[in-house]
């Protein structure tokens, strides 16, 4: 072989090496992101998913909003595990890279109310609704924000406003019917409760979780609980 067959063959399978290199590391990320994007539907153990969350994220790069839901997908296997303190801090670089995305206001919204951190909730609730009032996630949480709170009349109006937008909405049903008991009315809370047991039964122990029943109760510890109030 003469020395420039031997400088070609040599430049096409560095090239080729290149190509293959590059091949699996876009196969790496997208497996990569369909697991920590897979992580909304809790199927398989959150360590998983916030260890490819986080591989995502050391790589760098990429479009905001793409990165946005990175943070956002880890914040929700992170509050699964209990620790609500990083799920919101993940939440914080959502919104800073993605300052319009509604979710991301109400994640946070929920997990500063888990922690009894209500001003901020509602901060953050009222900005979920005014980017995207038609967001009925983002009302049942500013229901569950105003249960937390003991406003039962601005938790009423808020649950409202969400299951008007959507009527089969559980968590909405379940905090709504709290708010009527709290306020005396029994027959419509065991209404709403009824409902949203027959579309989750296991709404009322998530409530639980929380601290939050038909009469008020003492908030369980910063970081309980394993579930999301709102549906995602």
């Amino acid at each position: 072989m003469t020395l420039r067959l031997r400088f070609i063959a040599t430049a096409v399978a560095s090239t080729l090496s290149a190509c293959l290199t590059f091949s699996a590391a876009l196969a790496a990320t997208a497996s990569g992101k369909l697991i920590c994007f897979d992580a909304e539907t809790a199927s398989a153990p959150d360590e998983d998913y916030v260890a490819s969350c986080t591989e995502i994220l050391h790589r760098g790069g990429g479009n905001p909003r793409t990165l946005a839901r990175v943070f956002q997908s880890r914040a929700k296997a992170y509050h699964r595990m209990g620790q609500d303190e990083r799920s919101v801090d993940d939440l914080d670089h959502a919104i800073s890279l993605d300052p319009e995305n509604s979710d991301a206001w109400s994640d946070r919204c929920f997990g500063n109310a888990v922690l009894r951190r209500i001003e901020p909730a509602l901060v953050d609730c009222r900005k979920a609704v005014a980017i995207a009032p038609e967001n009925a996630e983002a009302w049942s949480t500013l229901g569950f924000t105003r249960l937390v709170q003991g406003k039962d009349d601005s938790a009423l109006g808020a649950y409202n406003r969400a299951l008007n937008l959507a009527p089969e909405l559980p968590y909405a049903l379940f905090g709504r019917g709290i708010a009527k008991q709290r306020q005396g009315d029994q027959a419509g809370g065991e209404e709403d409760i009824a409902a949203a047991k027959a579309l989750l039964p296991d709404v009322a122990a998530i409530f639980m979780r929380y601290g939050v029943g038909p009469a008020a109760e003492p908030p369980p510890p910063p970081g309980e609980g394993a579930a999301h109030i709102t549906e995602q």
